[in-house]
């Protein structure tokens, strides 16, 4: 038993290693001793325990009764204010086309580089509505999903093999979903596509593949590669083909 354990070690890859180093350790020992004194504070403060890895864990979820709302509200706002100065910064001196005169020369040019969104045009009936229509479905909704939702996120709902969703799975997906790159190609996607990469060759490293991480060469060999795909389905029927 001890050598065949010693040669499962063995065959994980360094990548793999370097890859989970980030993850608390969950040592027998620590295990054992959280089992026998579970309400001390020295057992409680044990580093790689089970109870230092449900604390790290514990950051990375809203919480079942919301207890990291604060922190999600932070990262939203700090997600939202990027945008809005990042929009702000692009071709800033658009702002002073509304000075340019109507004329039948420069009436491409201005209506090109005005205010996309001016007071004019949020003061007119037809933006007034549809903010309005946006309002009463937006609150609709969100009103009637906490109704008639399962409670996936409770511990004292496991009749699904759902679980909740992450803060930064949500966090990253609003942050993507805010700039909508494309990732065909670098030029849609200058960022993510480099994003999407890395993330593959790190999932593959973890798997024990061949991978390139970081300015580490690979090993000898084909090296492995990676993509983030849309869905489960699609990625299972990849895994196929």
């Amino acid at each position: 038993m001890e050598s065949e354990r010693h040669h499962h070690h063995s065959t994980l890859s360094t990548s793999t290693t370097r890859t989970l180093t980030w993850l608390p350790r969950l040592s027998l020992l620590s295990l054992l001793k959280n089992r026998q004194d579970p309400a001390t504070p020295e057992s409680l403060a044990v580093p790689g325990s089970l109870r230092d890895a449900h604390n790290a864990a514990s950051a990375w979820f809203l919480g079942p009764n919301a207890e990291n709302a604060d922190y999600l509200k932070m990262f939203v706002e700090t997600i939202l204010n990027d945008l809005i100065q990042c929009r702000q910064n692009v071709f800033p001196e658009d702002k002073v086309s509304r000075s340019f005169s109507p004329s039948h020369g420069n009436e491409l040019i201005r209506l090109a580089t005005q205010d996309f969104i001016d007071a004019k045009i949020t003061s007119s009936l037809a933006f007034i509505a549809s903010m309005s229509k946006l309002k009463t479905n937006l609150t609709f909704l969100s009103e009637l999903l906490p109704q008639h939702s399962v409670p996936f996120y409770s511990p004292r709902y496991m009749a699904h093999m759902v679980n909740d969703v992450s803060m930064p799975a949500t966090l990253g997906y609003l942050m993507g979903l805010m700039y909508n790159p494309n990732n065909i190609s670098p030029e849609a996607g200058p960022l993510t596509h480099i994003i999407e990469y890395d993330v593959g060759q790190q999932l593959c490293g973890m798997l024990g593949y061949n991978a390139q991480l970081g300015t580490r060469p690979p090993r000898e060999g084909p090296t492995a590669w990676g993509h983030i795909t849309c869905d489960g389905s699609v990625a299972n029927m990849e895994s196929m083909w």
